[in-house]
């Protein structure tokens, strides 16, 4: 293990000031004597193209081709290098060299097989891909407003799928590749310039370059222990071999709202249901409901909470260029958002520095620095206890403020057990300050031609302080006399070094790549946590720990863990179409036993480039390229939520209880688990057969079909509350797949100016529960909701499926009621009364009971798409871009109890719907009553609603300012766009949005996804 470093935030800007200066000595200009080249670019049959891009490398300077494949430009001298590209055909570059007129073949295909994709330590050409590899270029997404990278490429990439658990700004979104594969962390690995990281919600998503995502054993494999659940390399910019300094600056302003509020009773209506409940149920109805006070609506709670104006601000400033030796990025971003719930916010600050130098000859140095400040205010929202559902459940008759003492108002005479939503929103005081060090250093040499040596050292480090005060509630509903303050941090560092060493020849057609590395990892955490209450007065600059006046708990700790790592890869290609590779990795993990601490994980591939044999010369014309592509191989996961499995663990008992013999009140200890000294690595195999597929010179078709199967899954088995324990113990005891397909499919084309893109792409994935281990355990109840189990993991059924009551409708007669018999004539709902939900005899054992509960949803969806186009005609650009899911499940909990009567709460106006013989009785929801001696309330499809959706997620309207124009005001660039998302959503959910992720597809009465509008500029100068 390292020693503990500190080292404090600040200090590193004085490290970044250092190495700015340090690589501004590097940086000079050159100037040379401007020539003038012209030439002309054609097709393999002579025919002119225009429209082609022709871009001097050194400079950035650029030229159009004419109708008749002409161009002109300036460069600087006979070393310039130009860059020909054209959609349908592959970009070629060319030195000018002592001619001043070039003629310029270009042949056809797609650019996108040019594209250098990182793969592990490694990159390789698209074309030579053997693996499954999905690619998101940052142009894609650069105008959105997202306070994390995940939410932006949500639906545009093949097989993964992104859960947004919360609208709240700064919240993470959760990513999944082809499915759930585990009951653990189920996050891929993240892997930033070569660094591996848990999250990228630091990231700035304007200092990203592009993103790779390795979805197959053959591709991820190389990164073993934790690649199980797929893979996401992360490359940040560069500076770029122009030797000129660049500098851009990108802003934007906006607005945010609700997409969506929920309808709920008025005063009238409200009083109505109720009143109709008490006497469906035989009761006397309150007088309360008849009172003048009862019957106006004073407040549109909703209203309170929201904001339909939610500033959303960013500012970005990039300095980037290169000498003969050096090449720099140096990158501020800051951004601001405003939450649409009042009262919450998230202000990020980020600093990045990227260099590289040649030191000298074949010998390079380079860093990758990034420095992050953010600041997230909350309330609480979610819940029983949060601002939405106290809003959708809180009384409409009751004002904001009591008029009398003009304080909040409290819960009136229904006496609600919750606290005035206005309130809760007003008196959070809920902060989470984060701060981290993440980048590394390397040295790369390269000898005998052929040999390259790298070595890398990594360091991230953070910390999150997290500070919540809770005051005194005096008005009724929730009153308590206590406050509370409540601190915690956590603290993590991660060391790493990595080095390799790489050949790469060709010899003849033959061409190898063989590689080879070992990493070593370290991590290590402090926490701590502290709750003090008893303070005399609540103003803001009282609310430090040594203003309380009492100590209810304080509980620290640190934890740790190693992993030593072996790997190595060999391609291989034989004329550039017999393609072949292999990998293997062996990881060491100190959070295993001695005799299991290792796992091996080897993986094959292969591919061939039809289309490069010669009997498919007379298809070129219909089809330019046509690869099929097919791996197998097996990757591990150690992600569970304890570093010590295998150990006993001593834990506090945070509150004082009476020990010893004089029978004091004391601190004690206990054993918390039960250790499992067998346990072993988690192991995902996966077989993949795909095809990559270029055809009518402006089409590119991907398609990939795997099976993915995850054994000796690492869970917590539940065991008898008696066991004294806190936590079940860890079991390698289940086996789960995934099987499903991907497709993705773009057209690129010119079409008198236009320039055109569409592209779509669709994952489908199948999950299953083939193996709960050895039996002893028939199911895992995971989720509860009022009591009631809502999800389960069996044998045959899907992760965390939706478990409950299948129902078929509601009785409309008591003659309907009567004939609802088992075989031995009895009835099957003796209690029922018309207009209550009629429970299906699952099982067919002629009762209605617990074992009639079975698979009623899944919250994960089966399929994920999105698609979308983008286009540019004389500077103005517009792109539009949908994303969906469909066969996704919604426990809509919000619904659960604003369908069914308490009357301590409102409800919503979907209740209205409710049979009534007189009043409504053509209603197709239940009866409303207070008693519910059917027990409609059981958990049941009712429920559990429809959650697929499509969503217009982004439209851009924009407009680039012509560059001879720019010229002569100094500037390359200037650009200015309008921006709107989430402002279109077609789906049958009734709840506030159908994102709904990270609690199994569960509506809590998350924070929705706002609806934005922002108008954005872009400069370079």
């Amino acid at each position: 293990m390292f020693k503990k470093i500190k080292i404090d935030f600040f200090i590193n800007t004085k490290l970044f000031m250092v190495l700015s200066m340090f690589i501004f000595l590097f940086s000079n200009v050159a100037f040379a004597q401007e020539q003038k080249v012209t030439g002309v670019v054609i097709d393999s049959k002579n025919i002119p193209i225009p429209g082609v891009n022709v871009l001097l490398k050194s400079t950035g300077a650029g030229a159009i081709t004419d109708a008749d494949g002409k161009f002109t430009i300036k460069v600087e001298d006979k070393n310039s290098e130009l860059e020909f590209s054209s959609v349908g055909y592959k970009t070629m570059s060319q030195k000018v060299g002592n001619s001043s007129t070039l003629e310029i073949v270009l042949k056809e295909g797609s650019q996108d097989l040019d594209e250098v994709v990182v793969v592990g330590y490694s990159t390789q050409k698209k074309k030579d891909l053997t693996g499954a590899v999905s690619s998101v270029k940052m142009d894609d997404i650069k105008d959105l407003s997202t306070s994390g990278i995940a939410s932006a490429i949500q639906g545009r990439a093949t097989g993964v799928t992104v859960l947004q658990s919360s609208g709240s700004p700064g919240s993470p979104a959760a990513v999944r590749i082809r499915g759930i594969g585990t009951f653990g962390n189920s996050e891929p690995l993240y892997i930033i310039d070569g660094m591996p990281a848990d999250n990228m919600n630091d990231l700035n998503p304007n200092d990203i370059e592009r993103m790779d995502i390795l979805k197959d054993a053959a591709s991820a494999a190389i990164y073993g222990s934790r690649a199980a659940n797929g893979v996401v390399i992360i490359q940040t910019k560069k500076g770029s071999n122009k030797e000129k300094t660049s500098i851009s600056f990108n802003t934007y302003l906006g607005l945010a709202s609700p997409t969506n509020k929920i309808d709920v009773l008025n005063a009238e209506q409200r009083n109505m249901i109720h009143s109709e409940a008490f006497t469906n149920d035989g009761l006397a109805i309150p007088a309360y409901y008849s009172s003048d006070y009862a019957k106006v609506t004073r407040t549109n709670w909703q209203d309170e909470i929201f904001t339909d104006s939610a500033v959303q601000k960013n500012y970005d400033l990039g300095v980037s260029g290169a000498s003969n030796r050096a090449r720099y990025n140096i990158a501020f971003g800051n951004l601001d958002q405003e939450g649409i719930l009042k009262g919450t916010g998230y202000d990020k600050t980020t600093l990045r520095l990227n260099t590289d130098i040649d030191i000298i000859e074949n010998l390079k140095f380079g860093e990758n620095l990034m420095l992050t400040s953010s600041e997230q205010t909350t309330v609480p929202d979610t819940g029983d206890g949060g601002a939405i559902a106290s809003a959708l459940r809180y009384d409409p008759s009751v004002p904001v403020y009591d008029p009398a003492t003009g304080g909040y108002s409290g819960s009136g005479e229904l006496g609600t057990d919750l606290k005035n939503p206005v309130s809760i929103v007003e008196r959070a005081d809920q902060k989470t300050r984060r701060k981290r060090i993440f980048g590394d250093m390397y040295l790369e040499y390269k000898f005998l031609n052929d040999f390259t040596v790298k070595t890398d050292f990594g360091y991230d480090w953070s910390r999150n302080d997290d500070k919540n005060f809770y005051s005194r509630v005096p008005e009724a509903g929730r009153a308590t006399d206590n406050n509370e303050l409540y601190e915690a941090y956590l603290e993590s560092t991660r060391k790493m070094n990595t080095t390799t060493l790489k050949y790469d020849k060709s010899i003849g057609d033959h061409h190898f790549m063989a590689l080879g590395g070992t990493s070593y990892e370290v991590y290590n955490e402090l926490n701590g946590e502290t709750s003090v209450g008893g303070f005399i007065s609540e103003d803001p600059s009282q609310r430090y720990v040594s203003a309380a006046t009492e100590v209810r708990y304080l509980h620290g700790g640190r934890t740790e863990w190693a992993l030593q790592s072996y790997f190595a890869r060999v391609n291989y290609d034989f004329l550039g179409k017999y393609l072949f590779s292999v990998s293997y990795r062996a990881d060491g993990s100190s959070k295993f036993a001695k005799d299991n601490r290792w796992g091996y994980f080897p993986s094959v591939s292969a591919g061939w480039r039809i289309s490069d044999e010669s009997f498919f010369d007379g298809l070129k014309d219909q089809v330019q390229s046509l690869k099929l592509r097919a791996s197998y191989g097996s990757l591990g996961n150690q992600n569970i939520f304890s570093n010590y499995p295998t150990k006993a663990l001593l834990s506090d008992t945070r509150y004082k209880a009476v020990y010893g013999l004089d029978e004091s009140l004391n601190y004690g200890r206990y054993e918390s688990n039960i250790p499992n000294p067998d346990l072993k690595w988690e192991v995902t195999t996966q077989s993949d057969l795909g095809m990559d597929l270029t055809f009518l010179k402006h089409f590119d078709l991907v398609f990939d079909y795997f099976v993915k199967e995850s054994s000796d899954i690492l869970l917590q088995v539940p065991i008898t509350s008696v066991s004294g324990v806190k936590e079940n113990p860890w079991r390698n005891a289940a086996d789960v797949t995934n099987k499903g397909y991907e497709v993705s499919l773009s057209y690129n084309t010119k079409i008198n100016g236009i320039g055109i893109r569409a592209y779509g792409n669709l994952s489908q994935v199948k999950n299953e529960v083939t193996s709960l281990g050895d039996g002893s355990t028939s199911a895992i109840y995971s989720d509860t909701y009022n009591g009631q189990a809502i999800t389960r993991t069996t044998v045959g059924e899907p992760i965390s499926h939706y478990f409950g009551y299948k129902t078929a409708g509601i009785f409309k007669s008591q003659a309907e009621i009567d004939n609802y018999k088992n075989s031995a004539g009895e009835k099957l709902q003796s209690n029922a009364q018309v207009g209550d939900v009629k429970f299906v005899d699952y099982n067919g054992d002629g009762a209605i009971g617990g074992d009639d509960r079975t698979n009623i949803g899944d919250g994960f969806p089966d399929v994920s798409y999105g698609f979308g186009a983008d286009l540019d005609y004389k500077g103005f650009d517009l792109s539009l871009f949908f994303q969906g899911v469909a066969g996704f499940d919604i426990f809509n909990a919000v619904k659960y109890q604003g369908m069914n009567v308490n009357p301590k709460y409102n409800q919503f106006s979907e209740i209205l719907d409710r049979y009534h013989p007189v009043n409504n009785p053509n209603g197709n929801g239940p009866r409303v009553s207070t008693i519910d001696e059917n027990g409609n309330k059981q958990f049941s499809d009712l429920y559990v609603e429809e959650g697929d959706y499509l969503r217009l997620k982004n439209i851009t309207l924009g407009y680039s300012f012509n560059k001879e124009l720019l010229k002569k005001v100094k500037l390359e660039k200037l650009r200015l766009y309008v921006n709107l998302q989430n402002y279109l959503t077609f789906s049958k959910y009734n709840g506030f949005d159908p994102e709904v992720g990270g609690h199994s597809g569960v509506d809590y009465a998350q924070f929705p996804q706002p609806k934005t509008f922002l108008m954005g500029l872009n400069i370079n100068l």
